[in-house]
């Protein structure tokens, strides 16, 4: 029986050490594009819903002490689309 939960252990375990990475995400700009900094202001998101499967929902970002807004923001930064339906 003891042998059966160290088998257990051992599957589970592997799986646990398949799925870590150990790289860190850094996100690639180009030379034109300006991205906002993320501290010290204030500002609001803004969600706007797309249509179900086109995969067109926006996230607007407005800043208040320059009054910029940043239009798709989620996909400057992660460089994906948000979603069909957010």
């Amino acid at each position: 029986m003891n042998r059966i939960y160290l088998y257990i252990l051992i599957i589970i375990g592997s799986f646990c050490m398949g799925s870590c990475d150990d790289m860190t995400d850094a996100p690639v700009y180009s030379e034109n594009e300006v991205i906002a900094p993320e501290a010290g202001t204030a500002e609001i998101y803004v969600l706007n819903e797309g249509l179900f499967n086109l995969n067109n929902s926006t996230l607007m970002r407005y800043s208040f002490s320059n009054g910029t807004q940043t239009p798709d923001y989620f996909k400057k930064i992660n460089k994906r689309g948000l979603g069909d339906t957010a």
